[in-house]
């Protein structure tokens, strides 16, 4: 992930607290700039308008949960402790990011803003991650003989599925060790013993 300067940081930052409280329509420019403490000038000399911000503002957050996720899966050596650490990650990341993101994302869809690309392109990155980890798991003679992308898409669909009902729109009762059981009950079966 690129480094932002301070002051476009401050300011993509504000605008995700405020557009995800506020909606779209309801956030104007001048309550970003007072909350990013710039002047309402200064932001467009970093976007050329209040959509190009929002729209920034979503890749922003899937670019650090791109970055976040990536360098906690490369401290780790096996594939099974890779796919735990991305468990762990991804439930970290919800817990901070996924009400934003789901509050923005319906905004987006009831204003008619596309983000579909976007958001096909972290999938797809997302995915190859996963994908990846159940291969070298076969590879190494971890996993039983798999086909690494339905794998991927039960282990990535799972998660988030349970971290929605987690954070973003509550459901019930979570298990206190609720993480610790998903990982057991996903990778149960494909584990070689």
């Amino acid at each position: 992930m690129k480094k932002l300067n301070l002051k476009k940081e401050a300011i993509i930052n504000s605008a995700i607290e405020l557009f995800s409280k506020d909606g779209f329509h309801n956030t104007k420019v001048v309550d970003i700039s007072n909350h990013a403490k710039v002047g309402k000038g200064t932001i467009y000399e970093y976007f050329k308008n209040k959509e190009e911000l929002y729209m920034e503002s979503i890749k922003y957050v899937f670019e650090l949960y791109e970055t976040h996720l990536k360098e906690a899966i490369d401290e780790e050596k096996s594939p099974l402790e890779k796919l735990k650490k991305y468990l762990y990650i991804s439930d970290e990341l919800t817990k901070k990011y996924g009400s934003i993101v789901f509050a923005l994302m319906k905004d987006i869809r009831s204003n008619g803003m596309s983000m579909f690309d976007t958001l096909i392109e972290y999938e797809n990155k997302d995915s190859q991650l996963v994908m990846e980890i159940f291969q070298d798991g076969m590879n190494e003679n971890i996993f039983k003989d798999i086909c690494p992308m339905i794998a991927t898409n039960a282990f990535i669909g799972s998660i988030r599925f349970h971290m929605s009902n987690k954070y973003i729109r509550p459901k019930g009762h979570i298990e206190e060790n609720d993480l610790e059981y998903l990982f057991n009950m996903l990778l149960y079966g494909i584990v070689n013993e």
